[in-house]
């Protein structure tokens, strides 16, 4: 520990330099013979000259610290003085009421003149009754601090209310420290002051009242909001808070998950909490936010997808960062993008099988193509396999014929450019010289920024009405930019005013919450007119405690949205309606793709439903179970498609008799090989009809590993009746000359006559 040298005093200082100047004085006088001129002087006396010289020079210098000492004084008085001065007027143009207080006696010695502004009463008035004014809620509490810190000699500090005497009510700081102690170690004097802090305290009010409602909002909003120190390892430390919406989403009351360091960890699925924990320690080892979308158990044994942001708003206790966060159930948008994906899987392996080709092309706003997509049905209908094809974008300008190319590409542009369908039918060459008809439908969106433009070829060389389109079914799903990917608002429940508008909504409609705020009727004039009156209708019923629609609007540069509205009426205490607390989120893209996933349905149906063939999709088994069989199976077989799909066996019966064995052993070994069905067998149809089938499937695995056959059966009997008609002719022919050669060559034809009838006969049971 350092010891602080004690401050030398001015006194002390002058005598050493003094006493130090008389000693160098007097040396230089002993040692230049100075004093030998004194020797006059102290020859009448017995002492020396050196003493009778030491004894001037102090006189000298007694003189010199007297002088010095005398003009010290004076500047200190002044110096005093004038401090004092300014002290005094300090106190008097302070706001703040300084006092002495007597412990002992428990009252007042001195109170500064500013107690009557502070107060409203003369200091004699406030010495006289001090806590007459301090309000009624905090006298006694305020009297027993004072009591106390008399007592113990301790700092008194207290805040309270006081009085005016025009009724105001201001809050006071007042605090004292005690000082000179008597014999027994009571404080005898306190010095102390006073000052407003009603400021103060109405502010600490209005942000508590902020808080209050803030967090009001957090818990009533349809999310979980989440509070994490990093500082810890996943696991050890529970969550510094959870919101009440805990429980709603997985059943979890909100203290047990705080209870539990292990909580979020119970109930993360097995597959997914090792990659979140570590996605988790990359975000907190950076200090960067934190986003992912995985599975949650709720008590009931229930898996549902969530979306997990944060974001480090902090330095938690342990030197690494507190991390805010919301978790959002997004079960209902997964599991539409999955039905989405499984849609366009379905439909895709089953127009790959189809006779046409189907495309995609990505055009940035530079113009560049940024992405391609072509089906590998490409190298048949232009002899130009799928690498070559999305390498040279060129290919297909290359291919169109000379004669149609200027229209064509003409089209294309205009398509491009005004984003007008395209649908032309033209020639283009194959590889290997041939000349194909093709029809040639696109259409362009712009979807982000960029222009994509889908569509599919069709060869119509022999068959010109087939028509085709592809729309892929895909959603590309926003992430959430801020905490709360929704508008938040807050709304006066009696005018219908907005007291608050999250600044999401610049973000969702174009329109700062000033200016959303600013007009009470822009929500109602942005409603699409198809929904206008019912929307309206809906607000404006004072029934229930929850109000929750979808519906469309439109943004500020007039983009329409699907949003879902959802409120709650909080009412106060005494059950009196305070506001509508609700949350606005976009659910356009769940709606584009419940209508693309729609459409893609029903384009593609109604593409498969019109070919001249039937189409079928059957299991992998013993019987060829359907799954699905276009309408033209009725017109072929005389069994609607429902019939065959209730009846496994109905094809195994319906097949002819001598061809039965030969097709279900075909049927069994491609089960198990993989290989193409491809066979021609008679069936019996509905009305006792024998016809010529010819049956093509081929076996595809889906993403779950299970095999499907997509198939197409086409009547083929008028071919095959036409061919036995050639047979039965030649072997008429046959017959016929074999007999004339034997009769006209031998004189005994009678000798030739079996063999002439056995050919004959051959001949008639092939005509039979």
């Amino acid at each position: 520990m350092q010891t602080r040298r004690p401050p030398s005093r001015p006194g002390r200082r002058d005598a050493l330099v003094v006493g130090a100047a008389c000693t160098a004085l007097f040396a230089v006088g002993a040692l230049t013979g100075s004093f030998d001129r004194l020797e006059p002087v102290v020859t009448r006396t017995s002492v020396g000259d050196e003493v009778v010289a030491a004894f001037f020079l102090m006189a000298i210098g007694v003189a010199f610290l007297a002088i010095r000492g005398s003009r010290r004084a004076e500047r200190e008085t002044a110096l005093r003085a004038e401090a004092d001065e300014q002290i005094r007027a300090l106190i008097a143009e302070s706001p703040v009421v300084s006092f002495t207080w007597l412990p002992q006696e428990h009252r007042y010695r001195y109170v500064s003149p500013q107690i009557e502004t502070l107060f409203g009463v003369s200091a004699d008035s406030h010495t006289h009754d001090w806590s007459a004014q301090i309000h009624p809620d905090d006298r006694a509490r305020v009297a027993e601090i004072s009591r106390l810190a008399d007592r113990d000699g301790t700092t008194y500090l207290a805040e309270y209310r006081i009085v005016r005497p025009d009724g105001a009510i201001r809050w006071i700081h007042d605090e004292s420290a005690y000082y000179d102690v008597d014999a027994e170690g009571r404080p005898r004097l306190a010095q102390g002051v006073m000052f407003d802090i009603t400021e103060r305290k109405e502010a600490e009010a209005r942000a508590l009242a902020a808080e209050e409602r803030y967090r009001t909002l957090v818990e009533r909003a349809p999310a979980i909001s989440y509070t994490w120190d990093s500082s810890f390892a996943q696991g050890t430390v529970p969550a510094l808070y959870i919101s009440p919406q805990i429980e709603q989403l997985l059943g979890v009351p909100a203290q047990s998950w705080l209870d539990d360091p292990m909580a979020w960890s119970a109930h993360a699925h097995p597959d997914d909490e090792p990659w979140v924990t570590a996605a988790w320690s990359a975000a907190t080892e950076a200090g960067a936010p934190f986003s992912a979308e995985y599975r949650l158990r709720t008590t009931h044994g229930d898996w549902i997808w969530v979306r997990d942001e944060a974001n480090p708003v902090g330095s938690g206790s342990g030197g690494g960062h507190v991390y805010q966060g919301v978790i959002v159930d997004i079960t209902e948008r997964h599991n539409a993008e999955v039905a989405a994906r499984s849609a366009e899987e379905r439909w895709r392996l089953l127009l790959e099988h189809l006779p046409l080709v189907a495309y995609q092309i990505s055009v940035d706003e530079a113009g560049q193509v940024s992405d391609r997509w072509v089906a590998a049905g490409v190298e048949r209908l232009f002899g130009i396999d799928v690498e070559e094809w999305l390498s040279d974008v060129d290919a297909w300008n290359g291919a169109i014929h000379p004669d149609d190319r200027d229209e064509t590409l003409a089209a294309w542009d205009r398509m491009k450019d005004d984003l007008e369908p395209f649908d032309r039918q033209y020639r283009v060459m194959h590889r290997d010289g041939r000349v194909i008809w093709v029809h040639d439908q696109a259409t362009c969106a712009i979807r982000g920024g960029v222009r994509v433009v889908e569509g599919a070829f069709v060869d119509i060389t022999a068959r010109r009405d087939a028509e085709a389109a592809l729309v892929e079914a895909e959603s590309r799903f926003r992430t959430l930019v801020e905490q709360l990917p929704a508008i938040t608002f807050i709304e006066d429940a009696t005018t219908g005013e907005d007291i608050y508008v999250s600044p999401q909504l610049e973000t969702m409609y174009g329109y700062t919450a000033e200016e959303w705020s600013a007009d009470p009727h822009l929500w109602e004039t942005r409603l699409h007119p198809d929904d206008h009156d019912w929307v309206v209708a809906s607000n404006a019923e004072d029934e229930g405690e929850e109000w929750s629609i979808d519906y469309r609007s439109f943004t500020r540069d007039d983009r329409m949205l699907w949003v879902h509205n959802e409120s709650r009426l909080i009412r106060d205490r005494d059950g009196a309606p305070l506001y509508w607390l609700g949350v606005v989120y976009d659910i356009t893209e769940r709606k584009v793709a419940e209508e693309r996933l729609r459409e893609a349905e029903e384009r593609y149906r109604t593409l498969v439903e019109q070919l001249p063939v039937a189409i079928y999709t059957d299991d992998v088994d013993e019987v060829a179970t359907a799954l699905y069989i276009s309408p033209q199976y009725e017109a072929l077989t005389g069994y609607t498609p429902q019939e065959r799909m209730r009846d496994p066996e109905l094809w195994v019966r319906m097949l002819h008799p001598d061809d039965r064995e030969r097709v279900l052993a075909e049927s069994d070994a491609t089960n198990a090989t993989g290989d193409p069905f491809d066979i021609e067998y008679r069936i019996v149809a509905a009305d006792g009809r024998i016809v010529f089938l010819h049956d093509h499937a081929v076996q595809v695995v889906d993403s779950h590993g299970r095999g499907r056959w997509h198939g197409v059966l086409q009547d083929v009997t008028d071919a095959r009746l036409a061919a036995d008609a050639v047979t039965r002719r030649d072997a008429i022919l046959e017959a016929t000359s074999v007999a004339a050669a034997r009769f006209l060559r031998s004189t005994a034809w009678e000798t030739h006559l079996p063999e002439v009838l056995e050919r004959l006969g051959r001949a008639g049971d092939a005509q039979r």
